[in-house]
């Protein structure tokens, strides 16, 4: 998550201002894309972090994913 943030940083630190609200979040989602493409790997903790969402969240799971 910290590398996230440091990403998304760097990303709005380079640009002066935004024309509009629609335009921060248009360049924050690209970026995101763009770090999303990288990422090749689950988490280390994935696991750990998959239970408990299961078991704190069951029936939302339940409605999309098979587990």
């Amino acid at each position: 998550m910290e590398g996230f943030d440091r990403q998304i940083r760097k990303v709005t630190e380079s640009k002066g201002g935004f024309s509009s609200e629609r335009a921060l979040f248009t360049l924050l989602f690209l970026a995101q894309m763009r770090m999303s493409q990288r990422w090749t790997r689950a988490p280390k903790i994935w696991r750990k972090t998959k239970i408990e969402l299961v078991i704190n969240y069951e029936e939302r799971i339940k409605r999309y994913y098979q587990y």
